[in-house]
C-alpha cells in the first residue's frame, strides 16, 4: 500500500482489500474495509442487518469480540445486496449455520455505531436443522440460545437488542393465549358437530364453527 494513502483517500478501499486479503482472516479484512467505508463517509448512514436465529423457540446471541456486548449476529449490506440476501449471508459467514427457513422482518432501528449512524433492519430466521451449532468466525468468542422470556435477566444487549428480545417474548406470549383460545374453540366446535350427527367420517377439527351450527340448525328443522 502507498504510504502517501490515507483512510479517506480514493482507492484506499482497494489498497486494503488487494494488500491485506492474502494474509488477513475474513473477519480481519470485513473489519478494516468497514472502517475503511466510514472514513470515506462518515457522515453518510451505513445500512445493515441483525439476525435473531431461531431454534426451538430460543434465539442465537453471541458474545462480540471487539464489543464485550451480546448481539444478534448481523453486518453491513453490501452494494447490490438485498437486505433478505445480506442477513443470509451474514448468517452464512458469522455461524456457518446453513439450515434455514424464510427470514422474516421484525422492524428497524437507528442507532450510533462508533460514530456513524447505522440504519438497521432486524429479522427473524429459523434453523430448521434442530442439531446445528454456529462455529465463530472470529468476530465473537461464546453463544447462548436465549429463552426471550429469561434473556433480559442474563445479559447485557443494547437497548434495540433488549427491545427487539422482549417483544419476540410478548409475540410467543399472544401466539400461546391465541392457541389455547383456538384449542378451546375446536373442541366446543368437535362437541356441537358430535350432538348435529357430523359425518363420521370427517374428523371434528376438519368442522368449522358455521358447518356446526348449519348441521344443529338442519337436525333441529328434522320432523
Amino acid at each position: 500500500m502507498s504510504p502517501e494513502l490515507k483512510p479517506g483517500d480514493p482507492g484506499y478501499l482497494e489498497a486494503v482489500e488487494e494488500i491485506l486479503g492474502p494474509v488477513c482472516s475474513p473477519e480481519e479484512l470485513r473489519q478494516r474495509r468497514d472502517l475503511a467505508r466510514d472514513a470515506l463517509a462518515p457522515s453518510v448512514p451505513r445500512w445493515t442487518v441483525s439476525a435473531y436465529l431461531e431454534r426451538e423457540g430460543k434465539y442465537l446471541l453471541v458474545l462480540h469480540k471487539r464489543l464485550q456486548t451480546w448481539l444478534p449476529v448481523g453486518g453491513g449490506i453490501e452494494p447490490g445486496e438485498r437486505p433478505a440476501e445480506a442477513v443470509v449471508r451474514e448468517i452464512h459467514e458469522e455461524t456457518g449455520i446453513r439450515a434455514l427457513g424464510t427470514p422474516e422482518v421484525l422492524g428497524y432501528d437507528e442507532y450510533d455505531g462508533l460514530g456513524r449512524i447505522h440504519m438497521n433492519l432486524a429479522f427473524k430466521v429459523s434453523v430448521t436443522d434442530p442439531t446445528a451449532e454456529p462455529v465463530s468466525d472470529g468476530s465473537w468468542d461464546k453463544f447462548e440460545w436465549v429463552d426471550p422470556d429469561k434473556a433480559y435477566l442474563r445479559y447485557a444487549c443494547p437497548e434495540n437488542v433488549s427491545s427487539t428480545i422482549e417483544g419476540l417474548a410478548e409475540a410467543r406470549r399472544v401466539s400461546e393465549r391465541y392457541k389455547d383460545l383456538w384449542d378451546r374453540a375446536c373442541a366446543q366446535i368437535a362437541a356441537m358437530c358430535e350432538i348435529a350427527g357430523a359425518d363420521p367420517s370427517l374428523p371434528p377439527d376438519a368442522w368449522t364453527l358455521r358447518d356446526a351450527i348449519v348441521a344443529l340448525k338442519a337436525r333441529a328443522e328434522r320432523p
